[in-house]
């Protein structure tokens, strides 16, 4: 479970640095957003908004025992491109939805994804119950957020 969460937190944090330098991309933004500083902003937001999906792509790879690069790139780009669809901002293609989920879901597979389901039934049940709860926690938090953010 620790390997999953520090696969997570590090596939979020390089995902929300790459959406902060593609910011500066066009040159139009605000000077407040060139801090580093606000990278780990944009990094934590990645984080809480691909909570949801990412958790529910993690239960599902967990449970059938996927630990195929493309099962985690693929739904990476998926979640990717849902998140920019979801912020529209002004500079987002889906392309760069697309690359980032495939970055991110890359490095997740490198440190977690490659030794998903565990060939111990009881690793795997622990496995498998915690991350059924960290999928509840994470729609608890963030369903209610999205239903009033559009």
């Amino acid at each position: 479970m620790g390997r999953i969460l520090l696969a997570y937190a590090l596939s979020s944090l390089v995902t929300g640095y790459v959406v902060w330098a593609a910011l500066f991309w066009d040159g139009v933004s605000d000077t407040g957003m060139r801090a580093p500083g606000f990278g780990l902003f944009i990094a934590f937001l990645v984080a809480w908004f691909a909570s949801t999906p990412a958790a529910l792509t993690v239960l599902l790879g967990e449970a059938k025992g996927w630990r195929g690069i493309g099962y985690y790139a693929v739904a990476g780009s998926l979640i990717g491109l849902l998140l920019g669809k979801l912020f529209s901002p002004p500079w987002f293609f889906p392309w760069l939805g697309v690359s980032f989920g495939l970055v991110s879901g890359g490095i997740f597979w490198a440190i977690a994804g490659r030794h998903a389901g565990a060939d111990d039934p009881s690793e795997r049940r622990h496995t498998l119950i915690a991350m059924g709860l960290v999928t509840a926690l994470a729609m608890a938090f963030t369903l209610p957020l999205l239903a009033g953010f559009r």
